[in-house]
């Protein structure tokens, strides 16, 4: 039997940032590093 499929909104999520980190050279952030005043990830921003 194959594996668990999710069809939830989250594991739509999941397979969209796997596909950009894996096969379109993203990086994945961190939440705690956005600021919502700048609309910008400060941490990677400024690295």
């Amino acid at each position: 039997m194959a594996g668990f499929t999710n069809t939830k909104e989250n594991g739509l999520e999941a397979l969209i940032v796997k596909w950009l980190v894996e096969y379109n050279g993203y990086e994945k952030g961190n939440n705690a590093d956005y600021s919502r005043e700048y609309a910008i990830d400060e941490i990677c921003h400024y690295h």
